[in-house]
C-alpha cells in the first residue's frame, strides 16, 4: 500500500500518532538545550552543574519509566493520554514558575518523563500495536511530529525568548498542551475507525527478519526472556549510541556554536535541515521495512550516524556543522521504521508496552549520561568536536556489531531461541 492510500485510509489514529511524537518536543533534549544558558545564569550555576541536573532528572525518569511504560498495556489510549497530557502541562508550567533551583529539578525530571518518554512510548506503542500491516510505514508517519517539532519548535523558541523571558515561555507551552493538544488528540481517537480494546487478539503480517526462521510475532515474549536473548546484547551498543551521542551534542549546542563562531540562532536554524533529512530518512526506509526485513538495514543506519559524527568533528566550517545536522538527521529518521519493526517483530506485541518501556529505560539512562559528562568535559577543556570523533569510533564498533549478528542469525537458526 502506498503511503497516500495508508494515509487515506487511517488518517486519525496516524494523526494521533504524529501529534503525540511532535509534541514530545518540549521534553526532548534539543529544547530543553536552548534555555541552558538562560536557566543557568539566573540559578547562577555551571553549565556542567546544569547538566548534571538534567541528567539526575533523566535517569529517574529511565528507573521510573520502567514501571510506568507498562501502563499502556493496562489503560486505553484514550485514558492514557488525557492522564499523560495533563501531567505533562503541569510539569511545563512548573518549569515556568520554579523558585528554586530544586523545585527546577522536580520539573525537568516531569518534562523529561511524561513528554519525553510517556508521550513517545504511547506513540510508538499504538502504532506497532494497532497497524499490524504496514507497521514500519506507520512508525515512519507517525515519527514525522519529531520532525515536525525539531524544525519548528527552536526557531520559535530562539524567538519568544528574546521577547518574552524563559519563564513566561514555558508557561506558553503548559497552555498549549492542555488547551490545544489534549482536545484534538482526544477528537483523532474519538473518529478513529479501528479497534483499541486492549483484549483484542493481535497477529503481524510484517517480513521476517532475514528469512522464515524469525521468531513468531504473536509468542508471549516478557521481558525476562528478552533479557535471557543473545540477539538483544548485539542489539544493544546500537541502541545506547544514538541517544548519548546526540543527546550531548544538541544539549550542548551553545558550546557547538560558540566553537564554530555561530550564533545560537544559525544553530537552531540547523535543526530544520535535520528534521528534513530525519522525515526523509524515515520515508525512504519504512516501505524498505515492510518490504525486505527489519534487521539488515540497521548497520548502515547505524554507520551512516557515525560518519556524521566524523565529519563533524574533523570539519571547521559551517558546511561541516550543517553537514553533521543532515546526515545525523537521516540516520536517526531512517532507524525508526527499523525499530518500528524490530521489537514487535522480534518479541510479539502482547507484551509489547511492558517490553518497549524496558529498552526505552535503557536509551533513557543513556540519554541521561551524556548532559552531564559532556558537560564536565566541556569544562575540562574537551571540544565538542573532539567527542564527536570518539563518538563516531564507537558508532562504527556498533554497526559492526549489528552484521555480526545478522551473519549468525542468516547461518545459525539456534541464534533464535532463547539464551
Amino acid at each position: 500500500m502506498s503511503y497516500w492510500k495508508f494515509i487515506k485510509q487511517d488518517w486519525p489514529l496516524l494523526g494521533f500518532g504524529f501529534l503525540l511524537t511532535a509534541l514530545s518536543g518540549p521534553g526532548q533534549t534539543f529544547f530543553v538545550g536552548l534555555f541552558r544558558d538562560s536557566i543557568s545564569g539566573y540559578f547562577g550555576i555551571s553549565i556542567g552543574d546544569f547538566g548534571l541536573i538534567f541528567s539526575i532528572a533523566t535517569l529517574i525518569s529511565a528507573a521510573v519509566f520502567f514501571w510506568s511504560g507498562k501502563i499502556i498495556d493496562r489503560w486505553t489510549v484514550q485514558r492514557t493520554t488525557s492522564v499523560f497530557a495533563l501531567l505533562f502541562a503541569a510539569s511545563a508550567a512548573l518549569v515556568g514558575l520554579a523558585p528554586h533551583i530544586a523545585v527546577l529539578a522536580i520539573a525537568i525530571f516531569g518534562i523529561r518523563h511524561v513528554g519525553q518518554a510517556l508521550m513517545s512510548h504511547v506513540s510508538s506503542t499504538t502504532m506497532a500495536r494497532y497497524f499490524n500491516h504496514n507497521r514500519a510505514k506507520a512508525a515512519s508517519l507517525a515519527s514525522m511530529g519529531y520532525s515536525a517539532g525539531e524544525a519548528i519548535f527552536p526557531i520559535c523558541v530562539v524567538t519568544v525568548l528574546g521577547i518574552a523571558g524563559w519563564r513566561l515561555t514555558w508557561l506558553l507551552i503548559a497552555a498549549v498542551i492542555a488547551i490545544v493538544f489534549l482536545p484534538v488528540a482526544r477528537l483523532l481517537l474519538r473518529i478513529n475507525r479501528r479497534d483499541l480494546s486492549l483484549d483484542r487478539e493481535v497477529t503481524s503480517d510484517t517480513p521476517a527478519l532475514t528469512s522464515s526462521r524469525d521468531v513468531d510475532p504473536a509468542e508471549n515474549w516478557s521481558r525476562k526472556d528478552v533479557l535471557r536473548d543473545r540477539r538483544f546484547y548485539l542489539i544493544l551498543p546500537a541502541l545506547l549510541g544514538s541517544p548519548y551521542l546526540l543527546t550531548g551534542v544538541f544539549f550542548h549546542q551553545a558550546s557547538l556554536a560558540a566553537e564554530s563562531g555561530l550564533g545560537l540562532e544559525v544553530i537552531a536554524g540547523c535543526f530544520t535541515a535535520f528534521a528534513i533529512a530525519k522525515m526523509a530518512g524515515s520515508l525512504v526506509m519504512g516501505p524498505v521495512v515492510d518490504r525486505h526485513g527489519y534487521l539488515k538495514p540497521y548497520p548502515v543506519c547505524v554507520f551512516f550516524l557515525g560518519l556524521s559524527l566524523l565529519v563533524l568533528g574533523l570539519s571547521e566550517s559551517f558546511a561541516g556543522v550543517w553537514i553533521f545536522y543532515v546526515m545525523s538527521g537521516f540516520a536517526v529518521g531512517a532507524g525508526i521504521p527499523v525499530s518500528g519493526a524490530l521489537w514487535p517483530g522480534l518479541y510479539g506485541t502482547r507484551q509489547l508496552g511492558a517490553i518497549r518501556s524496558m529498552l526505552s529505560s535503557v536509551m533513557v539512562v543513556a540519554t541521561g549520561l551524556a548532559p552531564a559528562s559532556y558537560g564536565y568535559m566541556l569544562d575540562a577543556g574537551v571540544s565538542i568536536k573532539q567527542i564527536a570523533v570518539g563518538g563516531s569510533a564507537y558508532s562504527f564498533l556498533s554497526a559492526l556489531s549489528l552484521v555480526v549478528l545478522v551473519i549468525v542469525f542468516r547461518d545459525k537458526k539456534e541464534i533464535k531461541t532463547i539464551g
